[in-house]
């Protein structure tokens, strides 16, 4: 057999080596921070996305961080971590409130998105700059630490 009869099928093998029985990628437990302008970012929903062709368009492990700001990461279960491999980092913290109306926004099922509080700027993992790496076992990462962000104003 040649070598390029014999690369596919190497290919699925490798692809196989990081799969569990139901076809799902093992996940390692994966918590973290994230801190704008110093304070807690509760709310913010923090994706990863990976960047390796192995995982790309197949998982996109997200968490969402609690009033101290920590998240958990979640591929297929809540709290499941992620596959390990290298992600870029998107942040979307959804505002409370409409700018300048100052009223809690209602759930509208017409209107899915609220604005971002970040303007977008974390949007995509080419905007945001932010990167992290997943290793096999237990991952702490550093916090995402914000400074000097300028926020939508009035939707605290």
């Amino acid at each position: 057999m040649t070598l390029s009869r014999l690369r596919p099928a190497l290919l699925f093998a490798v692809a196989l080596l990081g799969c569990r029985d139901d076809g799902r990628l093992e996940t390692h437990p994966v918590v973290g921070e994230v801190f704008v302008n110093d304070a807690p970012a509760a709310g913010c929903v923090v994706m990863f996305v990976p960047l390796g062709p192995e995982l790309k368009g197949i998982v996109m492990p997200a968490g969402t961080a609690d009033e101290f700001g920590a998240f958990t990461l979640t591929t297929y279960e809540t709290g499941d971590g992620a596959p390990a491999g290298d992600y870029g980092v998107t942040l979307r913290w959804e505002a409370n409130k409409w700018p300048g109306m100052g009223a809690e926004l209602k759930v509208d099922p017409v209107v899915t998105m609220r604005p971002d509080r970040l303007l977008d700027r974390y949007a995509s993992p080419e905007k945001s700059g932010l990167k992290a790496t997943v290793a096999e076992g237990e991952n702490v990462l550093e916090p995402f630490r914000l400074e000097g962000v300028a926020l939508l104003k009035g939707s605290e």
